[in-house]
């Protein structure tokens, strides 16, 4: 299977499971159920062939209806800990199923399959990993997890095998993270692959991937708010400026920030202080006044003061409740679009 055919599979593997969709894959091919005709059974089949995304449906929806409807139903910022979820066989003795590797350049999703995988705490979630050392399973990989220590593995060899892997991860792991579960050495190799990849787009990523790798850890660990607009009424910009405020401790990562959903545009709106501290935390030092803003400004999304008052008017504006917050906004994904499903090269 050529390179571009993986990365095609991956987006659309990532795809049908934002959309909410479940899926099987066998000798490289895709059976969901249909999100155009909306069949109970799982009756569209999905493969490349001739450098072209092919659908079937056993309903007779095209390719285009089918494309449609996964944007439609696709919700990015649904948590990828719940996209690449570790399943079982429904066999009399299940077996363990690994989820869909994903595209081998996309360090967000990388990351939060490790995460996954390894069932580490989402609060604390893998933002990166680094390969040290001689090249190759002699040198030693280190997981960077955001706002806890990182995860060791010396040599990198004793990812490939079940009986080191386990050993090695239990006696780091944190108080919160999950009890591993009983690898085999057949799983450990696709862990260790998915590493390897890891490892690449986090030697050198680029500004775009470090920026959108601190705005998806932080939307893993946020939670979503709905229902509330920043281009509203006086009144409707304070009820988000109030949404925006944090459940109070956070214990050093996203978890009990919120975001906002803007319910007029679908903007993805954060406080710029909590993406700063977000972005501290993950980069390991304080930023550079103005970093983050220009890194921001290259996604194409904006910085903007949302203030509002509790009450419109003269009555308001006199003596009642005000906020005054600086916020991010822009669109998740950034580079949001259909048709990469169907081209493959």
């Amino acid at each position: 299977m050529s390179p571009a055919t993986k990365d095609t599979l991956a987006r659309l593997r990532t795809r049908l499971s934002q959309a909410g969709l479940t899926y099987t894959e066998d000798n490289q091919k895709i059976t969901s159920q249909c999100p155009a005709c909306e069949s109970e059974d799982p009756r569209l089949t999905a493969w490349v062939a001739k450098g072209r995304m092919e659908f079937s449906c056993s309903n007779g929806c095209t390719d285009n209806a089918v494309i449609e409807a996964i944007i439609e139903k696709h919700d990015p910022t649904r948590p990828l800990h719940d996209v690449f979820k570790v399943t079982w066989t429904e066999d009399k003795t299940p077996k363990l199923i690994l989820p869909g590797i994903p595209v081998h350049d996309d360090l967000v999703a990388l990351a939060a399959w490790i995460t996954s995988v390894l069932r580490l705490d989402v609060r604390f979630p893998v933002v990166k990993a680094s390969h040290h050392g001689v090249r190759g399973q002699e040198g030693h990989i280190e997981l960077h997890r955001a706002g806890c220590d990182s995860i060791h593995f010396e040599p990198a060899a004793i990812v490939s095998s079940a009986r080191r892997l386990g050993p090695a991860l239990q006696w780091q792991l944190e108080p919160t993270d999950g009890e591993p579960y009983g690898f085999k050495d057949e799983h450990c190799k696709r862990i260790a692959h998915v590493l390897r990849l890891l490892c690449g787009v986090s030697s050198a990523p680029s500004e775009t991937q470090e920026t959108e790798n601190i705005i998806g850890t932080f939307l893993q660990g946020a939670k979503a708010i709905e229902g509330r607009t920043t281009h509203g009424t006086t009144a409707q910009r304070y009820q988000a400026a109030e949404a925006l405020k944090s459940d109070g401790d956070s214990r050093g990562s996203a978890w009990g920030q919120h975001y906002l959903i803007d319910s007029q545009t679908g903007e993805i709106v954060i406080r710029v202080g909590d993406l700063q501290e977000g972005a501290r935390r993950q980069i390991g030092s304080s930023l550079p006044r103005g970093w983050l803003d220009a890194r921001i400004d290259g996604l194409g999304w904006k910085r903007c003061r949302l203030d509002g008052h509790a009450e419109s008017g003269r009555t308001g504006r006199a003596g009642g409740s005000h906020l005054r917050i600086d916020v991010y906004r822009g669109y998740w994904p950034v580079d949001e679009e259909g048709d990469d499903l169907l081209d493959v090269a």
